[in-house]
Formats: C-alpha cells, structure tokens, sequence
C-alpha cells in the first residue's frame, strides 16, 4: 500500500525495503513449517512443489506486472500484490494449522538467541548442506546479475529477446523441481542432492569451455545453465530436508539460518561479478565454475550423509 501511494522515489525504496525486511518471514517460517508437518519424501515433494511456484512466478509476474502499468499504472501493481497478500492471509488464517506444539516464551532471549546460532555455526553437516544452498543459489545469482550484461552488450542480443533466452533457465528449473516432486520416496534426499551438485559442475564445465575456446553463442551458453538450473530444481527441494534432519537445535533457528545464509552467498556472489566483470564471459565463467565445485568439494569432504536421519 505505501508503495502504491509513493510520492517520491525515496519514500517508494522505503517502503520495498520494509518489504524486504517482513518477506523473511514466510520465507523462514515457511521451512520450518514444511518440515515439522511432512516426513522426509513429503517434505521434498513439498519443497519441490514450492520450487516450481518460484520458478513460475519471475516468468507469469513480468508478464502480468506489464500488462497492469499499461492498462492501469504502475501503481496498480501494488495494489495487485496488496490484495493477494490479503488473500494469502485469509488462507494461513483458515487452512494453516499451528505447527508449534508448545509455544516457548524464552526463544527471543539474547543469550538464547545466540547460543542456538553457535550450535549451528559448529555443526558440520548442518553447515555443509546450508553452504551447498548459499553457493549454488550464489550462482543464480550471478546468472542473473552477469548474463543480460553478457547477452545484450557482449552478443548483441535485442533486449527485449533476452527474456526468451532466460525462461529456458527458469523452465530448465521447473523441471527439476518436477522431477524432484516425482521421485521423492524413490530416492534419498542425499542422492538427489549429487545429482544436482554432477549436473551443476557439468554445465558450469561446458560453459567455460564455451567461452575459453572462442565458441560464445547464446543458445550454447544457455544450454550450459539448463544443466545447472535442472540441477538446482533437486537441489533446492532436497537440501533443506536433510539440513533440518542434522541440525541440534530447533526447526526456527535452522529455517532462519537456512534462509539467512544463501542470501548472503547471493549478495556474495553478486558483489563478485561487479568487481570482476570485464565485459567478457570468462569472469562470470569461472565464477560459476568455483562455485560449483566448492559446493562438491565441501560435501564430499564433511560427508553429511553420514548423520542419520532425526525420527520423522
């Protein structure tokens, strides 16, 4: 709503920066919720289904969002997002059952606080899988920070084409969180995890040799993040589960912890490729190559497949 009424560019950032800040909430509370309702397969199934709405909904809301500014103004946009919230709302209010069993009136201490963040911190295989999710989503983050960059300006790609060339990323990850959705219970969490992680370094392989050997073209180099971003549809829907099974401490201080964390290898990854980019393909290359290998190294070498799994 403030956002709607807007009457200067500062008090429009404002008020998205609230809505940065009050969006943690369903994004931290939403695993925590998932996880204490569903045993291991629900959970990714579940997951899953959650990650083809992601992969969904940057592809529908440019579409839908251009339509209202033209047929409305921008403004109504927001009041668009205002009233599905309240729809949103009415859902959780009516359908969502209280997952929590006992309320725990001390959790918000300080001193509470920080000892459950120190327990996660020193524990690690619930680390590795929340680094594995911070350095993958860091490379769809670079992805998206590097690419149109690379496609308009470097490959001379129309600018209103380049959308096309994206929504095969976004569908590549659509349908690996189908395919997540499909198999879960068929296979462990732990197994599509490092089919994931493989598909991941393939692509990000094929795209360095890509632009090392001078063969640069659009279609091959999102051929290389279809890979990856099908990799990351298993990824993103299996990760979570087995995190929340190894973890010491509450389903809230991991779901925070979890959602805390690839942001930051988002923001990281980003900062990255402002420093790094040179107007070539090669920095955004070698990025994503690193990332993804970090990502195998570090759960091949923690080898958090060995924790078993907390009673479902």
């Amino acid at each position: 709503v403030f956002c709607a009424l807007a009457e200067s560019i500062d008090t429009f950032i404002l008020a998205r920066i609230f809505q940065g800040l009050t969006a943690c909430a369903e994004a931290v509370i939403g695993y925590a919720v998932i996880r204490e309702l569903y045993n291991e397969a629900g959970a990714v199934k579940v997951l899953a289904a959650y990650g083809m709405a992601i992969a969904l909904a940057p592809a529908a809301g440019p579409i839908i969002g251009g339509h209202m500014h033209v047929w409305f103004g921008w403004r109504s946009n927001f009041l668009l997002l205002t009233c599905i919230i309240i729809v949103v709302i009415v859902l959780v209010w009516r359908v969502l059952p209280e997952t929590l069993a006992k309320p725990d009136p001390s959790a918000l201490r300080p001193r509470r606080l920080l000892a459950g963040y120190y327990a996660l911190l020193t524990d690690g295989p619930f680390m590795s899988y929340t680094l594995i999710m911070s350095l993958v989503l860091g490379s769809l983050f670079a992805v998206i920070t590097a690419f149109p960059f690379i496609f308009i300006q470097h490959m001379d790609v129309p600018t209103e084409k380049y959308g096309y060339y994206f929504g095969f990323i976004v569908l590549a990850y659509f349908f690996g969180s189908f395919t997540a959705n499909r198999v879960a219970g068929r296979f462990t969490s732990d197994q599509m995890l490092v089919a994931g992680l493989a598909l991941g370094v393939l692509g990000q392989l094929g795209l360095v040799s890509i632009v090392v050997f001078n063969h640069e073209n659009p279609i091959g180099m999102i051929a290389t993040q279809c890979f990856f971003a099908y990799g990351l549809g298993l990824i993103f829907a299996a990760t979570p589960v087995r995190a929340f099974d190894v973890c010491h401490t509450g389903y809230g201080y991991a779901a925070a912890m979890i959602g805390a964390l690839p942001m930051a290898g988002g923001s990281l990854s980003t900062l990255c490729i402002v420093l790094t980019y040179d107007g070539t393909a090669l920095p955004i290359a070698l990025i994503l190559l690193a990332t993804n290998a970090i990502a195998c190294v570090l759960y091949f070498i923690i080898k958090p497949w060995r924790v078993r799994f907390s009673a479902d």
